[in-house]
């Protein structure tokens, strides 16, 4: 998730990205943002991204003035030291309004609305599915494109799939990477959950493609065959990720 701060207190602003690291470290900070005239060129020159942390008072105005001049569709976060803007923030794409010193607790609450806000009700799965010609069944294998050619893949083939800034890469147990066709949520939907669980925004491993998983410093990483590095387990899905590893 592509994350921006709007926050003209650098401690401030400090102290927010420590409480994004401990809450969500696979998250991806763009940029931090003094003020509204600063912010308004941004999203003047920029992709939306997908959530905005607002701080209400800044020092050319309030950020609700960057929503009368500025078209902001992603969901807000606002982090103030007063409370008397909660209705306006809510009226402005606000999901949660916290206060300063934000907690990490309120803060991890915070992600947890947004992806439920975010996620694919049941219907919308099935819906998925039938358009993926799958009957009540799951995906069996996949279609990748290599140069000018499509070349079908099994699904035990694939350790992981992982997002990146093009798209999504299917990792093959064999080394090779390739874009597909398809959103993590997506996959999600068409992909046997006994074998694929989500362990954060931006991965999505096959068990049997999983070497280990270690709890360190706090959290929760996971090695799967063919990537280098470990990849922390978001913490609001590590019972649910202890729970299918463990099966």
């Amino acid at each position: 998730m592509n994350i921006l701060i709007v926050e003209d207190e650098y401690p401030a602003a400090e102290r927010l990205m420590k409480r994004l690291q401990g809450v969500r470290p696979e998250h991806k900070i763009l940029a931090v943002l003094e003020g509204v005239a600063e912010a308004a060129d941004w999203f003047r020159d920029n992709p939306t991204p997908d959530l905005v942390f607002f701080d209400i008072r800044l020092a050319d105005g309030t950020c609700f003035d960057l929503f009368e001049i500025c078209d902001i569709p992603c969901p807000a976060i606002f982090c103030t030291a007063h409370d008397e803007y909660a209705l306006e923030a809510f009226r402005s794409n606000g999901i949660a309004y916290l206060l300063k010193p934000v907690d990490e607790t309120e803060l991890a609450a915070a992600f947890d609305k947004l992806d439920r806000l975010r996620a694919p009700s049941a219907e919308e799965q099935k819906q998925a599915v039938r358009r993926a010609g799958l009957g009540d069944g799951y995906k069996t294998r996949l279609l990748i494109s290599t140069s000018h050619r499509l070349r079908p893949v099994p699904i035990r083939d694939i350790a992981c799939f992982q997002a990146r800034d093009k798209g999504v890469l299917a990792h093959l147990n064999s080394g090779e990477s390739y874009f597909v066709d398809f959103t993590l949520n997506g996959l999600e939907a068409v992909l046997d959950p006994s074998d694929f669980f989500r362990i954060s925004r931006a991965l999505l491993p096959n068990i049997n493609a999983i070497e280990n998983a270690d709890r360190n410093a706090g959290y929760w990483k996971i090695r799967v065959k063919t990537l280098d590095d470990e990849h922390p387990v978001s913490r609001q899905r590590v019972s649910a990720f202890k729970r299918w590893f463990s099966r």
